[in-house]
């Protein structure tokens, strides 16, 4: 690093705010991951002022020094400030924070430009030069940043609402909004704005409603519950151009016969029209299938299908079921992913020596058996490696009976090399029907 001192003037204007020391040498080593791609310098290790480009102002205020031969064009440069004559070592972003400062709420890494600290009039022409705001507009996109942060935190929306493109045009809105724009009110909002919303979206809708008339339809429903655990039945119309929402019914208080249901199938089937619909698909429950018979005694033509993944998926357990083996494998295997969610000591120390997670499928969740027992099988040398540390030995030690029996027989379980081979093996067996069922549980049309 270069040496040299600076004058007593320059050491003692805003050291707080720049957090260098008296005796630190005018090169200061900045780490930074971001690149910059500022026009090239002259070759030969000379120094030469880089080209000034006005879609650049704070580069023309600077001097590089030496030949650019670096693989990456950004990274950290050595320069000189020609107002404050202090030399650097930093990338194209401390180069703004050496002229303009940080943005709010981060801690200024890079000594301040002294000439622009004492000189308002500097600054504000710096600042007002052609393109800054444009090309340094971070401190002003940080503080609007914070604030759809904030406003997503404060009302729970999750994070991935950045990534549906309905929002960004709403920022886009927004942004194109005549001066003094207000959002609306919420009376506004889920009246007379809801039912717009509404007849839009049907109008988004009517071109796929027309190729019902020439392409036919299935009526696919099925029972859900929603948040505030109402039993639901919704119903969708599904053809090779798309899969569209039609309603969903609440069943409180009402008992799912196979009569009732049919009910409920026969006017969707009345709302789309009896000759554009093929046929309905509906799981393999008992009131489900005795709904569609009753469907199919009504309008002859048309004709009941179970669900081909519920199909399958029942089929995989009707396996695992089967076969004890088979069984035995996959409780052991639960028993152990059991043991670890459910034990949080036990827990920390497995994600202390593991990459990623066991999981704990849901009952619902279609070959959840494969699941399960694979991401088992990627996590066997981390649990393999817990049951060898001195954390877990002292873990068995502590607690009542109850649970040194079951983490033992984990333990067991987790170093009997016969269990892992079987687990292999009903991997292997059940694969292509896993794969199945993925196919079959995508997007689109699948026949």
């Amino acid at each position: 690093m270069a040496s040299g001192s600076q004058s007593q003037s320059q050491r003692t204007i805003d050291e707080s705010d720049t957090h260098v020391s008296e005796t630190q040498h005018t090169y200061i080593d900045v780490d930074d991951d971001e690149t910059v791609h500022p026009s090239a310098a002259a070759s030969g290790g000379s120094q030469s002022k880089i080209d000034k480009d006005s879609s650049k102002p704070p580069l023309s205020e600077v001097t590089f020094h030496g030949a650019r031969n670096s693989k990456n064009p950004g990274g950290n440069k050595q320069w000189t400030c020609i107002h404050c004559k202090d030399k650097f070592t930093s990338t194209y972003t401390r180069i703004h924070v050496h002229f303009f400062g940080a943005a709010v709420g981060k801690k200024t890494e890079i000594k301040r430009c002294s000439a622009v600290l004492r000189d308002r009039g500097l600054y504000e022409r710096l600042f007002t030069k052609k393109g800054i705001v444009e090309t340094f507009g971070a401190l002003e996109r940080n503080v609007v940043d914070l604030k759809i942060e904030r406003g997503l935190c404060a009302n729970g929306i999750p994070f991935n609402v950045l990534r549906n493109p309905h929002f960004l045009e709403m920022i886009y809105a927004i942004r194109n909004a005549p001066v003094g724009y207000k959002p609306p009110s919420s009376e506004k909002a889920r009246t007379v704005l809801l039912d717009e919303c509404v007849r839009d979206v049907e109008k988004e809708l009517a071109p796929v409603k027309d190729t019902w008339y020439t392409q036919g339809v299935s009526t696919v429903s099925d029972g859900w519950s929603n948040v505030i655990r109402s039993p639901l039945i919704n119903e969708l119309a599904v053809n090779s151009r798309s899969a569209m929402f039609m309603y969903a019914e609440d069943f409180l208080g009402v008992e799912k016969t196979g009569v009732e249901i049919a009910n409920f199938l026969n006017g969707a089937i009345e709302t789309i029209g009896p000759s554009n619909v093929l046929s309905v698909v509906t799981d393999n429950a008992a009131n489900s299938k005795a709904a569609g018979k009753e469907s199919e005694k009504v309008y002859p033509h048309i004709f009941w299908s179970p669900c081909c993944v519920h199909t399958l998926n029942l089929i995989f357990k009707d396996m695992v079921n089967a076969f004890f083996w088979m069984f035995e494998t996959y409780k052991r295997g639960k028993d152990v992913v059991k043991y670890f969610l459910i034990h949080t000591h036990a827990l920390a120390i497995f994600k202390e020596n593991s990459k990623i997670e066991l999981l704990k499928v849901a009952k619902t969740r279609f070959a959840s058996h494969y699941i399960l027992l694979s991401r088992l099988l990627k996590c066997r040398e981390a649990l393999a490696t817990v049951t060898v540390l001195n954390s877990w030995r002292e873990l068995m030690k502590s607690g009542d009976e109850n649970s040194r029996t079951t983490g033992e027989n984990v333990a067991k379980t987790i170093n009997d090399d016969l269990f892992w081979e079987d687990v292999e093996n009903i991997l292997a067996i059940t694969k292509p029907i896993y794969l199945l069922v993925k196919f079959c549980d995508g997007e689109g049309p699948r026949m």
